[in-house]
């Protein structure tokens, strides 16, 4: 049963209640009201009777019938012998069949006590009265007994009129109970419903909607008592919301994976870094670590910090981007439980690492050849100086040699050093590199002679012009153009520019034998060579490539390597293209340096 419903009706069954007892009660009383209104009416009558009577010169049926017209009631003079004088309702025949009275209690007890009453029915008339008499005491004359009498019906039928009016009114009354109570019900279901769909609202996270009650009853207590919950919840969510944004933050801003597990060991929570590292997915939630992680080493590890409070592992992951991360796994402290392990990639770390060892070790192996050879000549000198004056300065020429290749080692790695360190100073400007090109080719005209190699430049005819220093961008050629001359003898270089759609691309190509698959990806290292022997008889620092590479990306370019062994090599470099462009008046082909 509804709320509603049940007020109503309990509200209902009191008001019933109510009514009827008091209707009861009043019908009751007002019986006894009437009867005894009655009784009191009639003992002032029969003494109003009886002071007419003493001032009668006789009695007899008129003057009966003469005071019952005035009081309204039945009069009757009996005698001592219990004979009737007079009735008002009897006429002269029937005054004469009347019954003796003498035995009727109420005259009976007026004759001896003064006064009597008695209610019965009547021996002629068979309808029941309610008597009073007095005795009247008249001088020089036999006492009499005068009786006034009324009707019992009358009596009732004021009882039932007034019962009536009363159940009537109760009638009416609990019409306006129900009608009351059916409204108080309805309003209060009303403010009842009201505050259960604040409440549900509420609930469903809608923190903003109040219940607007302003009374002073218990409901509206209960409502402004939901609006202080719903604004201390609002601060708290607030608040709340604002350090999950700022811990949701922190943990997609951070580098390193995060990962949180519960008691049992199922996964509750992760990060963006953590989600590339491992190829996780959202599904994941929820799941046991070891069958949401496929890495066997993570459950050991989880294991270990939960038995020793923290735990340290170094892992390998493969896929399509191997990494190398360091693993820091804690236990939870609190109810909560579970373990927190932060991901630290250190691949790159791992490599700067291993390149750092590689440099240190190629920088000794490079600089211990001519240091070697430096001392073993000075050594030499020392004793042939005098002995054999021309070996000497065979000896002088090898030191000279040797220490011109120290000096274009380390003027290679200062170099190589201050473009790392930004500390290179670039003039961008405009830049034809058709117009670099030609000057760094005639600077190799005579060496590439002596190598039977041909040079040319193949220019497009749209003269595409280039942002960069003209400076960076002639070591760029020259060191590429050098290293094809150096390694691909009995070949052709050439130089071409080309339009691409916002950038313009340089490619310095040869014919010459080419470089193997394994070696290209290792082509742009520091002191790395494809014949390393052959290398170091051309006198080369191994730095060059890796001086091109770096002045590129500073330019903000990219390049790139193509090779085929025994068809040649092509370096393609891309630089930010000038947007204008003016056209050529002619079209421009392969041409040889000399033309």
């Amino acid at each position: 049963m509804r709320l509603q419903t049940r007020y109503f009706v309990l509200s209902l069954g009191l008001s019933l209640i109510v009514l009827a007892v008091v209707a009861f009660q009043i019908s009751r009383g007002v019986g006894r009201q009437i009867d005894a209104h009655a009784e009191k009416d009639l003992h002032r009558l029969v003494e109003v009777a009886r002071f007419t009577a003493l001032r009668a010169p006789h009695l007899d049926d008129a003057l009966a019938d003469e005071l019952a017209d005035a009081t309204n009631v039945r009069v009757t003079f009996i005698d001592m012998e219990g004979f009737v004088l007079g009735d008002s309702w009897l006429d002269e025949e029937g005054l004469s069949r009347a019954e003796n009275h003498g035995s009727r209690p109420e005259v009976i007890a007026a004759f001896k006590t003064g006064f009597g009453a008695d209610k019965r029915s009547s021996a002629t008339v068979h309808e029941p009265f309610t008597y009073v008499a007095r005795r009247v005491d008249i001088p020089g004359r036999k006492p009499v007994v005068v009786r006034c009498a009324i009707p019992s019906n009358e009596i009732h039928l004021e009882t039932e009129a007034v019962t009536r009016l009363v159940f009537v009114t109760a009638l009416v009354a609990i019409g306006l109970a129900v009608a009351l109570s059916a409204s108080a019900a309805s309003s209060m279901a009303r403010v009842v419903r009201s505050l259960t769909v604040t409440a549900n609202r509420m609930a469903s996270g809608d923190l903003s909607v109040r219940s607007g009650l302003r009374g002073t009853d218990e409901l509206s207590e209960l409502g402004r008592a939901l609006d202080k919950l719903a604004t201390e919840l609002s601060s708290a969510m607030e608040g709340l919301r604002s350090e999950t944004d700022l811990l949701t933050g922190l943990l997609e801003g951070m580098q390193e994976g995060v990962l949180v597990t519960d008691r049992d060991g199922n996964l509750q929570l992760f990060n963006r870094a953590l989600r590339e590292m491992l190829l996780i997915g959202t599904d994941a939630i929820g799941r046991p670590i070891s069958l949401a992680v496929d890495k066997a080493e993570l459950r050991p590890l989880f294991d270990d910090a939960r038995k020793k409070g923290s735990s340290v592992a170094e892992l390998d992951l493969p896929g399509i981007k191997p990494r190398r991360v360091l693993v820091h796994a804690s236990k939870l402290l609190g109810s909560r439980g579970g373990e927190v392990a932060v991901f630290f990639d250190v691949t790159e770390v791992r490599r700067l690492e291993s390149l750092r060892r590689d440099f240190v070790a190629n920088v000794s192996h490079e600089l211990r050849t001519p240091v070697t050879a430096v001392r073993s000549a000075a050594e030499t000198l020392r004793d042939a100086i005098d002995a054999d004056p021309r070996s000497a300065v065979r000896f002088i020429d090898m030191i000279e040699r040797n220490a011109a290749r120290l000096q274009a080692c380390i003027d290679d790695l200062l170099f190589l050093s201050r473009i790392e360190a930004k500390q290179y100073n670039f003039n961008q400007d405009q830049v034809d590199p058709g117009a670099i090109a030609m000057p760094v080719l005639a600077l190799f005209r005579e060496r590439a002679e002596a190598r039977n190699v041909r040079l040319a430049i193949d220019a497009s005819p749209r003269h595409p012009r280039v942002w960069c220093d003209p400076r960076a961008l002639e070591q760029i050629l020259t060191n590429l153009v050098e290293n094809a001359i150096k390694y691909c003898p009995d070949s052709t270089v050439t130089v071409r520019t080309r339009v691409l759609e916002g950038r313009t691309r340089i490619e310095v190509s040869d014919t010459g034998p080419g470089i193997g698959p394994k070696q290209l990806p290792r082509i742009f290292e520091r002191f790395y060579r494809v014949d390393p022997g052959r290398s170091r008889d051309q006198g080369g620092t191994g730095l060059g490539l890796a001086i091109v590479k770096h002045l590129v990306e500073a330019l903000g370019g990219q390049i790139a390597v193509e090779s085929e062994l025994g068809r040649g090599t092509s370096f393609l470099i891309d630089l930010p293209a000038v947007p204008a462009v003016i056209p050529s008046p002619t079209a421009s082909s392969v041409r040889p340096l000399e033309a």
